[in-house]
């Protein structure tokens, strides 16, 4: 019998143990998963595939991911579906070349962005690679900095074309 206490005593002191750990706020921290997190040089390079750098800066020369991931940080779910389109990426660079998408040569990483457009509508590649490229190219063309070699030097919109009643020169 005295065997048997030992025992219970045991089992209870763990039991009570176990509950001071789990209502401990560092316990259930540990706990807690990981928020997932978006693979930044994967979006850079993905960014930089849809606006590559020539006589105008490339996206990542003037931080087109940063300033995406701040814009999705206010509409709901698109902070995950950067997350998970960076991961298809990876997962897909990955599966068929071994190396993560970031450090694919220039045309591999055009290929897995191709096959991600053509992706049937609706599908995880399609939606990311269409509100990303659409919100990029948004993004890029409203910075200053994208402007030179450009034929404009400001904004469109609020002043318009001023020349546009004009006949169109023969070069620019």
């Amino acid at each position: 019998m005295a065997v048997v206490n030992k025992l219970r005593r045991k089992l209870l002191k763990s039991i009570a143990m176990v509950t001071s750990l789990a209502t401990s706020h560092s316990f259930a921290a540990l706990l807690k998963p990981a928020a997932p997190t978006i693979h930044i040089s994967t979006l850079q390079s993905f960014l930089d595939v849809l606006i590559p750098r020539d006589s105008t800066p490339s996206a990542s020369d003037i931080n087109i991911d940063q300033k995406l991931i701040k814009k999705a940080s206010g509409i709901d779910n698109y902070h995950q579906l950067l997350v998970e389109g960076t991961q298809w990426l990876n997962v897909q660079s990955l599966k068929y070349w071994r190396l993560p998408f970031h450090e694919l040569s220039d045309d591999k990483k055009e290929k897995l962005v191709d096959a991600a457009f053509n992706a049937p509508v609706g599908t995880l590649p399609q939606v990311f690679m269409t509100w990303v490229r659409d919100d990029a190219m948004q993004l890029y063309y409203s910075d200053p900095r994208s402007w030179p070699g450009l034929a404009i030097s400001t904004p469109p919109q609020p002043n318009g074309y001023p020349t546009a009643h004009l006949k169109p020169r023969d070069s620019l």
